[in-house]
């Protein structure tokens, strides 16, 4: 998935330029938009590779985009912590137009239809069908 790579690079490159220029301005959030950038570049490649503990990784940093986007679309929406409006995910990724929250559904939703288990398993339920027909 070339989009979570490029959202990635997006996400990564200006949080890191604000967080070595200005590391006092706001350095929470810039921190946690780089280990944003960090997460959807990890997921990009997990999504792209197909073995077994690469697809372990991207389940894990899926769930934590997800879990990020949700908790900190939360927060901003419900103006609890208003010191969250800069970062990637405030508002469930808006200014991204919603790609910090849609882009790892969609991304689960490729793994799990990609999974190379689940593939042979509907396979040999083909064939066993089509054997019972003959």
């Amino acid at each position: 998935m070339l989009a979570l790579g490029a959202l990635g690079a997006v996400v990564l490159a200006p949080s890191a330029v604000d967080l070595i220029r200005r590391p006092t301005q706001a350095p929470v959030v810039d921190s946690l938009n780089v280990v944003a950038g960090i997460l959807y570049l990890l997921a990009a490649v997990c999504v792209a590779h197909n073995g077994r503990r690469m697809r372990m990784v991207g389940w894990m940093s899926l769930t934590a985009l997800l879990t990020g986007a949700l908790l900190f679309g939360l927060l901003t929406w419900t103006g609890t912590a208003p010191g969250l409006a800069s970062s990637v995910w405030a508002d469930g990724g808006r200014r991204l137009a919603f790609l910090p929250l849609l882009l790892p559904a969609v991304a689960a939703v490729w793994m799990w239809m990609s999974d190379p288990r689940r593939i042979v398993v509907a396979a040999e339920r083909m064939e066993e069908l089509t054997r019972r027909q003959c």
